[in-house]
């Protein structure tokens, strides 16, 4: 449409040209042929003068007067008695060389004006007949334009469709441009979102160092850390003293053993815990804990917490105030129970004091403090005897 549009501007610009063309063209072709029709009525009455002269000169019709007075002297020198004859003969060849270089002047200068009154005449004619020329073309380009003229309101009216074509692609373009307005606007939105999340990935990365940070802290304060470092360093002092109070209860016939070994796998990390595996020794070999009867269990857990109590005491620096020891007697044999019995006497210096729970009295006659304890119907007394 705007292509369409321009044409018919580039056309009416033509036309305009053309028609100021044809004006000038007009102009001068009038102005040229005033001056050849001047110059063409000026040739005849020099032509006509410069016949008029030859005429006279060829009748001797010139100079009367001077002929007049000529006779008038010839009548005198007649009178006076000379010769006529030869003074006519003078007289008149001075006289006629005198009008024939008159004539010889003046025939002379038209003769010297012919040649320009005919090449300023040859001139005209040619430009009369350039300007026939150019009036053709003129005439030529005048029913071009006429011809486009007749072509301008088809040309209108195509302008008019694409003035209206214009006019709904200039809306379309201010929709565009809202809508280029408002994707600009989302843009802006998008780059300060990126903004924000290269902010947050910068803080992940920031959490994410700082998590691995706390993961090796929970590792090294978890059980698998620093307590399995400490577990680890004590295993052997636990081990030997568990064993020490272990052969007095059993006369020598067990030994056990602690060992760490990797166990499942740490939740949420790719360390694997320790586990804390015992092993029991007797004449019939080594076996698991679970193997033994229950009396042979109790001296096992009764010697492995008598070692770890010392092995606090002796991290505390202090020693542990009360150890309560509750039942288990009833599981062993009456060899059982004296030992046992031996070897809550050979630690009782490493605690202030130590309570054992029981229902044998001949144990209860073993120390020399005792709390009785009475159920009646109204309830349950003690008495420290």
């Amino acid at each position: 449409g705007s292509d369409k549009g321009q044409s018919i501007s580039n056309l009416e610009i033509r036309v305009n040209q053309g028609l100021l063309e044809l004006q000038r063209d007009s102009d001068n072709f009038e102005r040229n042929l005033k001056d050849a029709r001047t110059a063409k009525s000026n040739l005849g009455p020099a032509r006509e003068e410069l016949n008029a002269l030859q005429n006279r000169v060829d009748s001797e019709d010139y100079a009367q007067k001077t002929r007049v007075r000529a006779a008038e002297l010839e009548a005198v020198i007649a009178e006076l008695g000379y010769d006529a004859e030869e003074h006519a003969s003078v007289d008149a060849l001075a006289s006629r060389l005198g009008e024939y270089a008159e004539m010889h002047r003046s025939l002379t200068d038209a003769s010297e004006r012919l040649p320009s009154e005919q090449a300023l005449l040859s001139g005209a004619s040619i430009e009369l007949s350039e300007l026939s020329d150019e009036l053709s073309s003129a005439q030529s380009k005048q029913s071009d334009i006429e011809t486009a003229l007749l072509a301008l309101p088809s040309s209108k009216s195509a302008l008019k469709s694409a003035h209206s074509t214009l006019s709904g692609l200039e809306s379309t373009l201010d929709d565009h441009r809202v809508r280029i307005g408002v994707l600009e606007t989302q843009l802006q939105r998008c780059v300060e979102v990126e903004g924000i999340v290269k902010g947050l990935e910068k803080h992940r990365t920031s959490m994410v160092n700082e998590r691995g940070l706390y993961s090796e802290l929970v590792l090294a304060f978890g059980k698998n850390g620093i307590q399995a470092l400490i577990i680890e360093d004590a295993i052997p002092q636990l081990e030997a003293d568990a064993n020490e109070l272990l052969a007095k209860l059993t006369d020598n016939r067990m030994t056990l053993r602690l060992e760490l070994k990797e166990g499942r796998r740490v939740r949420g990390t790719d360390a694997l815990s320790e586990e804390l595996d015992l092993s029991i020794s007797d004449e019939l070999g080594t076996r698991g804990y679970e193997t033994f009867s229950g009396g042979e269990t109790f001296r096992i857990n009764f010697a492995l917490r008598i070692a770890l109590s010392r092995l606090l005491a002796r991290r505390s620096g202090a020693p542990l105030r009360i150890l309560f020891i509750d039942e288990g007697f009833g599981s062993q044999d009456a060899t059982g129970q004296e030992r046992l019995t031996e070897a809550i006497q050979s630690i009782q210096d490493d605690f202030e004091k130590i309570i054992v729970i029981t229902h044998i009295d001949h144990v209860k006659e073993a120390f020399p403090v005792r709390i009785e304890v009475t159920k009646t119907e109204l309830g349950s007394t003690f008495e420290i005897v």
